[in-house]
């Protein structure tokens, strides 16, 4: 499984942090960088995060509801997600999408920032990470495969809430 270290990591959002300060496409720069920490806290997939509503984040509950009306689960809101997520929810209209970008044009980023820092990006690498990091903080394979939405094999152990386990993570 690949996945990214935590120095990578740092690298990719410095990197993404200086294209919001620096650039006049501030705005596009922070809806990749929302998009990159949901994948990265969530294990979402990334056709799920492009299709989140406003309505879908539950700040009130510290949940977003992600997927179909016939499969839709809650995440909790990850502690180092939450303050990022609560900026740009602020230039998002109610009812709206949470982003104004396809696939494609994402994975063109991602694809771009690989190049400039010379390190494989893509989504599926990013959402592996959110299960490494999960597998490492002892999480259960029942929670992270609920989280995620497929199925995690690994040994099995039990706790009190959801928000606890995200609590765990890095």
């Amino acid at each position: 499984m690949e996945y990214l270290d935590e120095e990578i990591i740092k690298k990719i959002l410095e990197k993404i942090d200086k294209n919001i300060n620096t650039t006049l496409k501030w705005k596009s720069h922070l809806r990749n960088k929302i998009i990159f920490l949901l994948l990265l806290y969530t294990g979402a997939k990334l056709n799920e995060i492009l299709e989140l509503n406003k309505k879908n984040i539950d700040l009130e509950n510290n949940k977003i509801h992600i997927g179909s009306k016939k499969k839709q689960r809650e995440i909790p809101i990850h502690p180092n997600l939450r303050p990022e997520l609560e900026k740009y929810l602020k230039f998002v209209d109610k009812n709206e999408k949470l982003f104004d970008i396809t696939r494609q044009v994402f994975n063109i980023y991602l694809s771009q920032l690989s190049n400039e820092l010379s390190i494989k990006i893509t989504p599926r690498i990013i959402t592996n990470t959110f299960i490494k990091r999960a597998i490492e903080a002892n999480i259960p394979a029942d929670i992270i495969t609920k989280w995620v939405g497929r199925r995690i094999e690994f040994k099995n152990i039990t706790m009190k809430s959801d928000y606890e386990f995200m609590m765990r993570i890095p």
